[in-house]
């Protein structure tokens, strides 16, 4: 007898997440991407005509230009790594233990 809930879910495979935390997740990953680049942009090209909090912000991050180096670049590492760990196909320990340590 098999029987049906109203919580069952549509999905076939048993590890694959909601639709909306996959939407979610994506988006959140564009927009760390995103972030990152304009970052870098703006270290490399200041800004020279943009309103005065943009303006200030970038001169505030520029102002610390390693720290903020050493704080993204290993951000931009661990985001561009999280999809392979966590889609669960790859069969690389070494590629999980790099993901945890940054």
């Amino acid at each position: 007898m098999n029987t049906t809930t109203r919580f069952e879910t549509t999905q076939t495979n048993e590890n694959t997440s909601p639709r909306w935390i996959q939407v979610g997740f994506w988006g959140s990953f564009v927009i760390a991407i995103a972030v990152v680049l304009r970052r870098l942009v703006a270290l490399v090209l200041p800004a020279r005509s943009s309103p005065s909090q943009m303006l200030s912000l970038d001169a505030a991050f520029a102002s610390h230009k390693i720290l903020t180096l050493a704080h993204i670049l290993p951000a931009v590492a661990f985001v561009l790594l999280t999809p392979f760990v966590l889609s669960g196909k790859t069969k690389r320990p070494k590629l999980a233990r790099l993901h945890f340590l940054l």
